[in-house]
């Protein structure tokens, strides 16, 4: 079985053959066809059919191309063994050609001058003259031939092969190449080969010896020029062998220019030669010259495709001027940086006249001729009035070493600028977080300690002791002190405590009746609350926060002047927050929202304040901690939500916050209802776990002054062993959530392990962090720093039927 590359030679080697014995015997012995043309003597058309056997199919033809010249040769009646010698000879040309070809890039077709050349050179000449010493040699070995005539025989052997490979080979190699035409292209060929016919037909065959005929050999020449400029290298090959035939016929038939009878034979041959040669060579050059720069025009053209997609696709704005401001290219993002939709075009020239080009440019009527012609690259920033910032890059066009013009590319930075301002902010957040979540844990401990000292001093105290209004006081300013902490907290958005569904109308209304008695006599307060508003998830405390330090700067800001202040409640869907009032926006999702707005006519405020009023200790009063708006910005921020600002200076604010809602089912628990102040003295035993001697020892006073019995330990691992001591003897757990060795939420898991139905109350001041961990440990939370009161109240939640005394007060007061 043959393979398939064999398989697939079969059919064009057969083609070849049958080619080569048509052309090889038409040539060799013309009157077998009825035709007296001794064309041996000008041209041997067979070496072109063979160099294009070898460049399209390998020099693995070598066999048929050996077979194809020993036929023709024993056919047309040489000898055996001269049919060897020259059969060898010519598919040494061939093969020789083919590989010296492929040696310097020409693969399978002629596409370039420089092909052309490689073919006239190294295939006509080089190889053409070793089949040409071989055939003759050949000649004089097995037919006879004298010594004497190797020269001459030589060189017109050589010559007609070489007509051969110029005329045939760039013809067969050119027409495999597929290439649409169109009718209009078509007949401008068929015009052009026509007029190649008719033109030499005049020339060669109606020619007149009266008549100066040889000055007319060279009219076909632009003919075969425009050939080979409108049709490539086909159209000159193809051109090329319709002048030569009819140049070869009129010269074998003794007609035409070469067959003056003042010139010998071999001159005939030899002027003709260089007539066919030199029109073939000069058209395929040309053409081949054209098509390198129809590939190289097209190669451009692809390159500035790519290049103009590139710029075009890319983020950055860029244009390009040249030295007089005329613009030679402006990608679509230039033109859209001020008109998005891309119907107002680009400027055609710069100029200082548009203020948004010159701005964005930096373009004066004084130094754009300078600009232009600049050498120095520039990379900078510009600020536009529109308070868009962009990194500007500018830099000078060079051809060789002159300047044609500058490029500028613009990169937009204002979401950049906003984003990296928001990293910074979040950093600060995620620093001040730290630090709150340090202050609460270390600052709520002290303060249990002082404020449960000052409660069971208090406590201790008969009557109207000289010393309880000092005690009051100390509770006072430790309450202050937990504000001010929880403050810091909420700012950093790390304050959250009980998150449950509050109505929002439920806390306007509150802080509205609170606020009334305090607002300047001159202000004139609106309520707007939605009807069948949803509920939202969060901390009613710290909501109730939001809306009165909202009021109380509303009321700050209209003062004493006349105004109002409106506030309203409202539900929205989508987004309806606009980018440039947005403070924070922490949503996800598309709602439904649920929100509160402040309005008022007060003072407003100008942008420099508007960029401050929002950061932690600033202030516009004059005895203001600058941490309520702080606070209101952190809520936010720790529910998920948005806050708004929109403000002009002399003309009032408008404050938004948004939620977002929960359903509609879901809607805020009533609540309970539990008649403390009959219960007083307890009994049971708490163990106290703190790392904390000064919390522990406090947290056990008031315990035992309650009438328990208590335990301490110092971290989770103490806490487990005196349990394990006596499991049953314990009532009730009060932990820390932060120790050593082992933290509360691990120690509560580990005793709920020993005993499911035992309870458990977490304590700490940084509830943001515990909230989760408690949750998931299904564990109640008492926030530091606690009174007395609060926490009776818990232990009682927890161990409702301890009581065994009934008092007037919790505090036995």
């Amino acid at each position: 079985m043959l393979r398939a590359s064999t398989r697939s030679l079969v059919l064009p080697a057969l083609l070849y053959l049958v080619a080569y014995l048509a052309i090889g015997v038409f040539t060799l012995q013309p009157e077998w066809f009825g035709v007296d043309l001794a064309l041996q003597r000008v041209v041997w058309l067979g070496s072109g059919v063979s160099l294009a056997a070898v460049l399209s199919l390998g020099p693995r033809i070598w066999p048929v191309l050996f077979a194809a010249e020993l036929l023709v040769t024993t056919i047309t009646g040489g000898s055996l063994l001269h049919g060897l010698g020259t059969g060898t000879a010519n598919t040494a040309e061939a093969v020789i050609a083919g590989l010296l070809l492929r040696r310097v890039g020409v693969d399978g077709s002629l596409q370039s001058g420089l092909d052309i050349a490689a073919l006239v050179v190294l295939a006509a000449g080089l190889a053409g003259g070793v089949a040409a010493a071989l055939s003759t040699l050949s000649l004089v070995a097995f037919e006879g031939v004298p010594w004497e005539r190797y020269g001459g025989i030589q060189i017109l052997w050589w010559l007609t092969h070489a007509n051969g490979m110029i005329l045939i080979a760039p013809l067969i190699l050119a027409l495999r190449e597929s290439r649409a035409w169109t009718v209009p292209r078509v007949v401008e060929a068929m015009v052009a080969m026509a007029s190649v016919a008719v033109l030499g037909f005049l020339i060669f065959w109606a020619y007149d010896p009266a008549t100066p005929g040889r000055r007319l050999l060279y009219a076909p020449f632009p003919l075969l020029i425009w050939a080979g400029i409108r049709f490539g290298i086909p159209g000159a090959a193809t051109a090329n062998l319709i002048l030569s035939v009819v140049a070869m016929g009129a010269t074998a038939l003794d007609t035409g220019p070469f067959a003056s009878p003042t010139l010998g034979v071999n001159e005939r041959l030899f002027q003709l030669w260089l007539f066919v040669a030199i029109n073939a060579i000069t058209a395929l050059v040309v053409a081949g010259v054209v098509e390198d720069r129809k590939r190289g025009a097209r190669a451009l053209v692809r390159i500035q495709d790519r290049l103009r997609s590139v710029l075009e696709a890319t983020a950055d704005a860029i244009v390009a001027a040249d030295t007089e401001g005329n613009v030679s290219f402006a990608n679509r993002r230039f033109a859209a940086l001020w008109d998005p939709s891309g119907s107002e075009a680009p400027p055609m020239r710069l100029t200082h006249d548009d203020p948004r080009v010159a701005a964005l440019l930096e373009l004066t009527d004084q130094q754009l001729p300078e600009l232009l012609e600049s050498e120095q690259e520039i990379l900078d920033e510009v600020e536009l009035d529109d308070g868009r910032t962009f990194e500007r890059f500018a830099a000078p066009l060079r051809r060789k070493d002159w300047i044609s013009g500058r490029i500028w590319a613009l990169r937009d930075l204002t979401e950049r600028r906003r984003l990296e301002e928001q990293v910074q902010q979040n950093r600060r957040l995620e620093s001040l977080g730290l630090l709150a979540g340090g202050i609460a844990h270390d600052f709520n401990n002290l303060l249990v300690a002082i404020m449960g000292n000052a409660d069971l001093a208090e406590a201790a105290l008969e009557g109207r002791h000289p010393a309880r209004d000092h005690v009051d006081e100390v509770l006072r300013a430790s309450q202050r002190a937990a504000d001010l902490c929880q403050q810091m907290l909420a700012y950093a958005g790390k304050g959250r405590s009980a998150v449950e569904p509050v109505d929002l109308n439920d806390v306007v209304q509150e802080m509205t009746e609170l606020m009334e008695v305090s607002l300047p006599p001159t202000a004139e307060l609106t309520l707007r609350l939605s009807p069948d508003l949803k509920a939202v998830n969060g901390d009613v405390v710290q909501l109730r926060q939001v809306v009165l330090n909202l009021l109380t700067n509303a009321a700050d800001a209209v003062g004493r002047r006349r105004g109002w202040i409106e506030v309203a409640t409202f539900e929205a869907t989508g987004n309806p927050v606009r980018e440039q009032d947005a403070v924070v926006d922490e949503r996800s999702g598309l709602g439904p929202w649920v929100g509160v707005r402040v309005a008022d006519t007060g003072v407003g405020m100008d942008e420099e304040t508007r960029q401050r009023i929002f950061d932690p200790f600033f202030s516009t009063k004059a005895r203001g901690r600058g941490l309520g708006l702080a606070a209101v910005l952190g809520i936010v921020r720790g529910h998920q939500g948005a806050l708004t600002l929109r403000t002009t200076a002399g003309r009032g604010s408008e404050i938004q916050v948004l939620l977002p809602a929960l359903p509609a089912h879901m809607r805020p628990a009533a609540a309970p209802l539990l008649d403390l102040g009959r219960i007083g003295t307890l009994e049971g035993t708490v163990l106290v776990v703190d790392d904390e001697d000064t919390v522990r020892e406090v947290a056990e006073t008031m315990l035992e002054a309650m009438g328990l019995q208590v335990v301490g330990a110092r971290d989770g691992v103490e806490a487990l062993e005196h349990f394990d001591e006596d499991p049953d003897a314990i009532d009730l757990v009060l932990m820390d959530l932060t120790m050593p060795r082992m933290g509360g939420v691990a120690a509560a898991q580990a005793l709920r392990e020993r005993r499911p139905d035992l309870p458990i109350l977490l304590s700490t001041g940084y509830l943001d962090a515990a909230g989760p961990l408690a949750d998931r440990a299904e564990l109640p939370l008492l926030k530091k720093p606690y009174r007395r009161d609060q926490l009776y109240h818990r232990v009682i939640e927890l161990l409702p039927e301890r009581a065994v005394e009934v008092a007037e007060g919790p505090s036995g007061e």
